[in-house]
Formats: structure tokens, sequence, C-alpha cells
């Protein structure tokens, strides 16, 4: 197994039969996303969600434009090591949801983990978001 994070857009109505989720849900795998929601009536804060997701194949979740992979590199590489292709696409997606996308030569994926966790959720840790199957 394999994992990677993901920024995806909520689905999902609510009910109970079509339960607000990332989009990534729909390719299988093990995951965990945050995305916070209004204490009274459940709707999400934010029409995306910040996701890890474990499987095999990511083939799937890569092929859909609707969700945004963040680089397949370990947490503490630096930003800087990524191809001009890989940091325009980082940025354009980090862009898109209304996160900073400024980096330096020692940002790192950690980083940037932490800066999208942190707009979902002023309280999040990277060090605390993973999946286990």
């Amino acid at each position: 197994m394999a994992k990677r994070y993901y920024l995806a857009p909520v689905i999902g109505t609510g009910t109970m039969d079509d339960a607000f989720r990332p989009q990534t849900k729909n390719y299988g795998g093990t995951s965990t996303a945050v995305i916070p929601s209004h204490q009274t009536t459940g709707q999400p804060l934010f029409t995306w969600a910040l996701v890890i997701v474990d499987k095999v194949d990511h083939t799937g979740l890569l092929a859909d434009t609707a969700i945004d992979p963040l680089p397949d590199i370990s947490l503490d590489s630096k930003i800087s090591t990524l191809s001009n292709t890989m940091k325009n696409r980082l940025t354009a997606a980090l862009t898109k949801y209304g996160i900073d996308p400024t980096t330096n030569a020692n940002t790192t994926l950690r980083d940037i983990v932490l800066r999208c966790g942190q707009k979902l959720d002023p309280t999040f840790s990277e060090n605390n978001f993973d999946v286990t199957a």
C-alpha cells in the first residue's frame, strides 16, 4: 500500500444514504479526511477536504481532474526539489483552495500539509494525521 495526500471536493448531501465525504472515497482504499462541520447543522464548513489515502493503485484518483494530488514525496522532502511542472501544479492546487502557495528553498511537504490542514482546522497537526488499514 502507498499513502498519498490529496485536496478533494466534499461530496454528498449529508443524509444517511449520502453522507458528506471527500470525493476520494469514490476510489476505495483506506483514508482519513479533515472535514470540519458546523456544530448545529452538520454542514461542512468548506467545500473541500485534506485527505490521506492508503491504497495500492492511485491511478483513478490521479485521473480525476476534480481531485488535486499533493506531490508524491516524503513529508520532509523539500518542495524545491520538485520539477517546475510539479511546483506549478502544487501552486495551482493551493491557490484553487485559497491556501498560500508561497514556498522557499526550505519548504517541505510537511509544511504544505500543515498549511492545508490549518486552513481547515487551526488545531490541525500533521503528526496526528494518518491512516491505518
